[in-house]
């Protein structure tokens, strides 16, 4: 009987066991296949294009899609937004075919009409399965806006020395024409000084988080922040915090990526604490293979999340020069500031080694060999960081053993150069803080080069000369600003441009007197030209009314089109008479009449449609246009013509 019910046990057992089994195998199986869906098919990135997300404006986002299957397959996704979110641009869903290995981008446009935390989702769906990301989106009414242009010099005064803070080294720095020190220790005296000589200033706060901390390390992670290195920092911020001349936090130079994530804790954790003002971190963007390509500074702004961008390249050697890789970096950096919409600033060179040619790197020192810039080469360094688009500049270094500026044996002429050329950044810097870049080329041997985006305006020379032009926009995005800068530092220029532009009204900003200068044009049907003269190294900053004359390059050949405006001036309305050219079987044309400002703008279309050859009139009522010049455009089968009427 016993080894009848053992011989049963031992049965059900059995059973049961591989019932499990059967059911073990069927999970990992299952396990197995979400795995390998989930693996054939990411989400690899999720974000917004913005660092700082701010209410009642549009904000772009995008989404990294990766199939990494050996063959094609069909997706769709779908964007769930919750209320008082819209989509401005972009598609909430869509059918999207993705080859093998295949990675593509999706982008939107979404406008938050409420603060707080929001969740964002976005859903692939492909093979009956389903994936899924949720972005959590913070949404900001207060936060940090630029309204001071950042002049300044890496290593300011004192900025690791100690008492006692003399006045005149002080003043020293004032008279060289800066405002600001880029940092300032947690030091009641030092503070006193600052405040005494009426400097802004961002608040050092290494004395609670090291800067090793937040640099990390090309060999090992660093320790991460802690909550009470934060708290402690909260304690820091609450004692500056309402103090006027406060303008930001100084946090690290030239980090490692490993240490982007506690830079990030405490940029949000200034944000939280002291909203109004920004977290300065210094970036080293052009080390080959490390830390020197746009995968950097993208992670950098991903992941830190900073309300400023600021980059350092040294530029002048012994024996040779590195400028065209300092354009480069201002291009790389220039690129993402524009994508992410922040400012961005430069330090740039202030003097050479002097022989003490030692500094300290991530591998231990490392040996420099600089040579001091004379003032067309410092000049060279301000005016090209501006083309590029630079809301800040700072000076490196200023305080320094025996080679900064101030310990220098040739600072009595390092000193002048600097301080000639802080009054002309500080001429321009209110102009400059309110542009926006647009777009940077470059104009080499007699074509145009370096073309960062499409390029509406052109700047050109009919000779062999060498110039950088920037284009910006202003506050009401009007792209009618540009600068041009010689890049010839040895050399200066005296001659001729052209922009393609029949201009109405062209000026010049004078640094010296601090106002707009109306000059001297000549327009034709194709061109504007001018005189300019630049100093080796100088850029000269201009704003223009006028038309694009590729509208009208046409004119000279259409004069058979017979376009006659009456009364020119006018004050209320006018009258447009044209003629439709004959055509065999007196077929009808299509005829299209616009109405643009001088800035190139349509704000009217009069006519859209067929007509029959011939004489014809058309009545402009007038009363929505204000007193100005404008440009009607006439256009039949594609052929233009332009005339400008006035009205009074």
């Amino acid at each position: 009987m016993l080894n009848i019910i053992y011989q049963l046990f031992h049965v059900i057992i059995k059973k049961i066991i591989m019932k499990f089994t059967k059911i073990c195998l069927f999970l990992i199986h299952l396990l197995f296949l979400t795995f390998g869906i989930a693996q054939s098919i990411n989400i690899e990135k999720f974000l917004p294009v913005r660092t700082v997300i701010k209410p009642n404006r549009d904000i772009p986002f995008f989404a990294l899609i990766k199939n990494n299957q050996n063959q094609a397959v069909n997706i769709s996704y779908e964007l769930i937004l919750p209320q008082n979110v819209n989509l401005t641009n972009g598609n909430a869903t869509q059918n999207i075919n993705l080859q093998a290995q295949q990675t593509d981008s999706i982008y939107w446009h979404l406008n938050f009409h409420s603060i707080g935390s929001q969740d964002i989702i976005l859903k692939i769906n492909f093979n009956s399965q389903t994936i899924q990301d949720t972005l959590n989106v913070d949404v900001k009414d207060v936060f940090w806006e630029q309204h001071n242009f950042l002049l300044s010099a890496y290593c300011p005064p004192y900025a690791w020395r100690g008492p006692p803070y003399l006045d005149s080294d002080f003043q020293y720095f004032s008279d060289a024409n800066f405002d600001t020190f880029l940092w300032v220790r947690d030091d009641d005296d030092l503070m006193q000084k600052v405040h005494q000589f009426n400097f802004k200033y961002l608040l050092n706060i290494n004395s609670i988080i090291d800067e090793d901390i937040l640099r990390g390390d090309p060999h090992n992670n660093p320790p991460d922040v802690t909550e009470q290195q934060l708290q402690e920092l909260d304690s820091l911020i609450d004692v500056y915090k309402n103090d006027p001349k406060l303008i930001g936090y100084y946090l690290c130079d030239e980090p490692y990526e490993n240490g982007f994530e506690n830079i990030g804790k405490v940029i949000q954790r200034i944000r939280e604490r002291d909203p109004e003002r920004f977290s300065f971190v210094n970036l080293w963007p052009y080390f080959p293979n490390e830390i020197g390509d746009d995968r950097y500074l993208e992670n950098f702004i991903q992941i830190a999340k900073p309300e400023f961008l600021s980059f350092d390249k040294y530029t002048f050697y012994n024996g040779w020069d590195e400028t065209d890789e300092f354009i480069t970096e201002l291009e790389r950096v220039r690129k993402q500031a524009k994508r992410y919409n922040i400012p961005f600033g430069s330090i740039i060179q202030a003097v050479g080694t002097n022989g003490t040619s030692v500094a300290w790197n991530g591998n231990g020192p490392e040996q420099l060999d600089w040579r001091t810039p004379n003032e067309s080469e410092h000049r060279w360094l301000v005016y090209t960081s501006l083309v590029y688009g630079v809301h800040g500049i700072n000076w490196f270094p200023w305080d320094v053993s025996d080679w900064g500026v101030v310990q220098n044996p040739a600072r009595d002429t390092i000193y002048p150069s600097i301080q000639n050329i802080n009054t002309e950044i500080d001429s321009l810097k209110e102009i400059m803080l309110h542009l926006k870049t647009n777009n940077v080329y470059h104009w080499d041997n007699g074509q145009i080069s370096k073309v960062t985006d499409s390029i509406d305006i052109r700047i050109t020379s009919t000779d062999n000369s060498h110039f950088i032009i920037g284009n910006f926009k202003d506050s009401l995005n009007n792209p009618n600003y540009f600068m041009v800068v010689n890049k010839d530092y040895s050399n200066d220029f005296s001659g001729e441009l052209h922009i393609n532009y029949l201009l109405q009204n062209l000026q010049v900003f004078n640094i010296q007197s601090g106002q707009w200068e109306n000059i001297n044009y000549n327009s034709n049907n194709d061109d504007t030209s001018f005189q300019i003269y630049l100093r080796g190294g100088e850029g000269k900053l201009f704003k223009f009314e006028g038309a694009n004359a590729n509208a009208v390059s046409e004119l000279h050949e259409l004069t058979k089109l017979n376009l006659i405006s009456y009364p020119n001036p006018f004050k209320q309305n006018i009258y447009l008479e044209y003629i439709i050219p004959d055509k065999p079987n007196k077929i009808k044309r299509r005829v299209k009449i616009f109405i643009y400002d001088m800035k190139g703008k349509k704000i009217l279309t009069l006519l859209d449609k067929k007509q029959m050859p011939g004489k014809h009139t058309t009545k402009l009522k007038t009363q929505n246009l204000s007193k100005d010049t404008y440009l009607v455009v006439l256009e039949i089968d594609g052929k233009v013509m332009v005339r400008k009427i006035l009205k009074n």
